[in-house]
This record gives C-alpha cells, sequence and structure tokens, in this order.
C-alpha cells in the first residue's frame, strides 16, 4: 500500500464501496432517537414543579424515585429550548465583570516641586523561589526626585501611610498623590491619612498601568542598572541597597528636567547650576571655543508645567504650553 501512497482502508472502500439509497430521508427530517411530545411533556412538567431546583436535582430525584423519562443531557436540552435552565427562569446567569470603558483618564498637573506625589510598590527578588520584598517608592511628579520609601515583607498600607505622614511633614503643600488601584494604595487608611491633610487621591483607569509613567520609569530604571543585584538575601539588604541607590539617582541628570539632577531641582539648588551652563556657554564663546551659543529649544530653564495626561479620543484635555 505504501507503494500506491494509499492507505489499507481506503482501498478497500473504493473496491468495495457500499450500495446507495434510493431517495434517501434527509437527516434533519429523521426522527432516531427523539423524544416524543408526551415525554417532553413529562419532562417540562417535573420542571415546573421544581422551579427553584437544577436540573440535575430534578432529574435524579425522579430517578431516585424510579422515574426515567430520558438521559440527563436531554433533560438539559428540554430545558434550554424552553427556557426552564434556573438561569432563564432567574436571571441568575453569572456575568463576566466588564472593564470600564468609561473611566476617565488621570490629568494630574505639578507647576513646582512639593505639590503632586506619584507613588507605586514594585518586587525586589528574594533567594528563595517566590520570595519578594515590597518596595514602596513616592517621587515627586515635578522633580522626579525620590521623597520617600520603605521596603517590606509584602505590602503593607500601615507601614505605607507612616512614610506619606512623614512625607507631608517634609512637604505641606501637596495637593495630590497619583497611584495606581492596588489594595494598599485605595486602603482606608490612606484614605483617612489624606483627607486629614487636604489631599486629593487620584487614580490610574483600571487594567491601565502606562497611567503611572513617571514612577514605572523609575522602576525600569533601578531594575535595569548594571550593578543591580540578581538577589536580595534578607529584608535588611534590600532596605541597605535601596538607601545607597536612592541619593544616586536623585544626584543623576534626569532628562524631563532638562538634564538637572531631581535632588537640585527639588530643593531649588538648580538654579545655581543654570548660572554655571550659562557662565560655562559664555567663556567658551569668548575663548573661541564656540562660534555662538547653543541653540537649545529647551534653553537653560525648567518646564511650566509636568503633567500626567492620558488621553482617549472622546477626552481630550486643553493642550497645555509644555507637557512631559
Amino acid at each position: 500500500m505504501g507503494i500506491i501512497g494509499a492507505s489499507r482502508s481506503r482501498v478497500f472502500y473504493e473496491t468495495n464501496p457500499r450500495p446507495r439509497t434510493d431517495n434517501p430521508i434527509p437527516h434533519h427530517q429523521r426522527r432516531i432517537n427523539r423524544l416524543s411530545d408526551a415525554t417532553v411533556t413529562d419532562i417540562v412538567e417535573l420542571l415546573d414543579d421544581n422551579p427553584h431546583c437544577g436540573v440535575d436535582q430534578v432529574f435524579y430525584a425522579a430517578l431516585n424515585n424510579g422515574t426515567y423519562l430520558a438521559s440527563l443531557r436531554s433533560f438539559y436540552r428540554v430545558a434550554k429550548a424552553h427556557g426552564k435552565l434556573l438561569h432563564q427562569r432567574h436571571n441568575t446567569k453569572a456575568r463576566q465583570a466588564k472593564r470600564r470603558r468609561d473611566a476617565t483618564p488621570p490629568h494630574v498637573h505639578a507647576t513646582a516641586p512639593g505639590q503632586v506625589l506619584c507613588w507605586d510598590i514594585t518586587f525586589l527578588p528574594g533567594q528563595y523561589y517566590g520570595q519578594t520584598f515590597a518596595l514602596h517608592m513616592v517621587i515627586d511628579l515635578y522633580s522626579r526626585a525620590i521623597v520617600g520609601f520603605v521596603v517590606a515583607e509584602r505590602e503593607n498600607s500601615q507601614l505605607a501611610a507612616a512614610m506619606f505622614a512623614d512625607i507631608f511633614t517634609r512637604f505641606p503643600n501637596v495637593h495630590t498623590v497619583h497611584s495606581d488601584n492596588g489594595a494598599a494604595m485605595t486602603s482606608k487608611r490612606l484614605g483617612k491619612l489624606f483627607a486629614e491633610h487636604g489631599v486629593a487621591r487620584s487614580l490610574n483607569r483600571p487594567h491601565t498601568s502606562n497611567d503611572n509613567p513617571h514612577t514605572e520609569s523609575v522602576f525600569h530604571t533601578l531594575k535595569t542598572r548594571t550593578y543591580y543585584p540578581k538577589t536580595f538575601t534578607t529584608l535588611g539588604e534590600a532596605n541597605t541597597w535601596v538607601s545607597a541607590w536612592v541619593p544616586v539617582y536623585n544626584a543623576t541628570p534626569h532628562s524631563g528636567i532638562n538634564y538637572y539632577p531631581p535632588q537640585a531641582v527639588l530643593d531649588g539648588t538648580w538654579s545655581e547650576l543654570q548660572r554655571k551652563r550659562e557662565e560655562g556657554m559664555r567663556n567658551a564663546l569668548s575663548k573661541g571655543t564656540i562660534t555662538q551659543l547653543p541653540d537649545t529649544k529647551a534653553g537653560t530653564g525648567l518646564p511650566a508645567e509636568v503633567s500626567i495626561i492620558r488621553t482617549t479620543t472622546q477626552t481630550a484635555p486643553t493642550p497645555q504650553p509644555i507637557t512631559i
């Protein structure tokens, strides 16, 4: 059979074809093992007599009393066809939760440091499979500076509240805190603390992680350092590493604020750096190192405004002068 490229069964049926039937009955007209109308009526009556019982319960209750009208699958077919399933009777079918497509995108603006804070939680790897340490981190939206963090065994709203209480003491003019919809972020403990300090809470849209881009960017920067450890042995080790990294990050020029260090923008010392920039360019011009002052679109100052604006085609905010 392998020589002719056909299976044995194919050769058999082609050499011994089945006899054809004259005028065959279409399948939809055949009544092979079909329930009689009387049986269907009996099944419907049984279901009507037990309106709060499932099909299984009705079927087995009848069977336990010595009555077998049809198979369980036939009971289900009849029940569905006549609208006798429980969810059809009482409209109780579980519905899958739908995403809130009409959720309003966050529009958060800051024109100076200490006005808007953004925070999130990321997880640092432990030395054992499944072990992580929760890094709670808060940044100032305008300056991008990290203004507070705490490392814990797991997400902890109590530690987060203590962290924010300290931050509000140092930055009393904060009016908005932006975050995602995590359990710690939406906890009543934090809500009460924000209300006491007159701070509004801004949240991401459901299932939209990029509504908090500045904090996610900090986490990406942290975890892509060449010296970022593969694992942390203990909670203390993780806390020590983050404590050493935060000042380095805050002192590193940031592209979003015209390459000034976040800490300098936060504490206002960036103006001295601006003076040095302009002085250095003038000295280079006077020495002939350059023939004209650099023509930079951003100049040497800071953006007038930093904002989180996530838009859709239906909700587009008024264009702003500078949006980062």
